[in-house]
């Protein structure tokens, strides 16, 4: 009889201790556009489970931010992730953001992915620098006029959030130079 009453109560204490470990579901984000070369304000949370207002939550002077919309465009956004070390130690002052901009959901699937994407992103800064956004796709690809949602966008923005360069898809080594330039440039201004 004992036996039998132990294992729905290590069943209840595994389940707590996991669920402490979870972020919350967040919420969906209205798209304030600001103007076509600012990023827009929305809500988002990154993945230790801070709620961040952005643009004004990007914390550089030069921020770059990879977003994407589909599960897919994670292999191109590693391609940018890959590139940071190397680009970081020539522009120092350079932050990165990854900003998945996922439709609008309920709170049980905003929980559900929100905390998929945590298991699979272990170390503590990615989980600090990647801040999802549920919202509007269409409303946000237009806030901040991209062409299409069909591949990776990645932007540079300054300090107030506004778009200083911008390029679609993976990371190619001639996008290195401009982007340490830019970035120094910004941090010097600043």
């Amino acid at each position: 009889m004992r036996s039998t009453t132990i294992k729905p109560v290590a069943a209840a204490v595994l389940l707590i201790g996991w669920l402490s470990g979870c972020v919350g579901a967040g919420s969906n984000s209205p798209v304030e556009p600001l103007s076509p070369d600012q990023f827009p304000k929305v809500d988002g949370l990154n993945l230790l489970g801070e709620e961040i207002a952005l643009p004004a939550g990007f914390e550089g002077e030069a921020n770059l931010v990879s977003m994407g919309f589909e599960h897919r465009h994670q292999e191109d956004i590693n391609t940018w992730i890959a590139a940071l070390p190397e680009i970081q130690e020539a522009a120092p002052d350079l932050r990165f953001y990854e900003v998945p901009v996922i439709y609008e959901g309920n709170a049980l699937f905003r929980w559900w992915l929100n905390n998929g994407m945590r298991i699979g992103v272990v170390e503590e800064e990615a989980r600090r620098r990647t801040v999802t956004v549920y919202t509007d796709r269409d409303r946000f690809r237009d806030a901040i006029d991209l062409t299409n949602i069909e591949e990776i966008h990645t932007l540079l923005l300054d300090g107030d959030g506004r778009v200083v360069w911008r390029a679609p898809g993976r990371f190619e080594a001639a996008f290195k130079d401009m982007i340490v330039d830019l970035s120094n440039k910004l941090a010097d201004d600043s």
